[in-house]
């Protein structure tokens, strides 16, 4: 407990001064939200031990004025309190609606995620979905499509932000085999959602003659 407690007051002093740039502060925060207030939900920390009513009272705010500035160790008791539960709501599904052997595709995070929390597996083994494994050339985006088609995942998931950042073979890969649909979690974060599209019988032929 005391170790994380001190890891929490070592500030990097020379990163907290560049938020604070101005430019920085631009590209990270638009005009338009300063000033507007965030809550913040506290949440209770089996690490901090003793110390978690300690922390709370000391370094815990309930809110944060967009634009004001923080201290370093406020921000990442914000950022550790954040819950990823849409993570869970798509592995229940997944759990449910998927067989055993049926695998999982998606942006790094939430794909992993889900796939853990499922007990499913990733498709093709693939943790590392990052845009630019395929902007710098490394993994080809060609041979990784026809890989997924030879062996194509039952579920797919990105937020909407990753999504629009994969390579346009990818998109054109999904778009044809995959229903899509979108989802949001509480704080309106939106994903995207894709299932395999049914496969739809061939219309009958004429019959040959008896």
């Amino acid at each position: 407990a005391a170790l994380a407690v001190a890891a929490l007051l070592a500030s990097p002093v020379t990163a907290e001064a560049l938020a604070q740039m101005p430019v920085v502060r631009r590209a990270e925060l638009p005009d338009a939200a300063v000033g507007q207030i965030a809550a913040r939900t506290w949440r209770s920390s089996a690490a901090l031990g003793p110390l978690d009513g300690v922390v709370h009272a000391l370094l815990w705010r309930d809110e944060e004025r967009l634009g004001d500035f923080y201290p370093v160790w406020t921000h990442f008791l914000w950022d550790a309190s954040q819950r990823f539960e849409i993570a869970g709501v798509f592995a229940q599904y997944a759990r449910e609606a998927l067989p055993p052997d049926a695998t999982i595709f998606g942006d790094s995070t939430l794909a992993s995620a889900v796939a853990l929390q499922a007990g499913r597996r990733l498709a093709l083994d693939e943790a590392d979905t990052n845009v630019m494994r395929w902007r710098s050339g490394v993994t080809p985006a060609a041979p990784f499509v026809a890989r997924l088609r030879a062996a194509p995942p039952g579920l797919v998931l990105f937020s909407v932000g990753d999504y629009m950042t994969m390579p346009e073979e990818l998109h054109r890969w999904m778009e044809h085999d995959y229903e899509s649909s979108l989802a949001n979690d509480a704080r309106w974060l939106v994903y995207v959602v894709m299932r395999p599209r049914q496969a739809v019988p061939a219309a009958p032929g004429p019959r040959a003659p008896p």
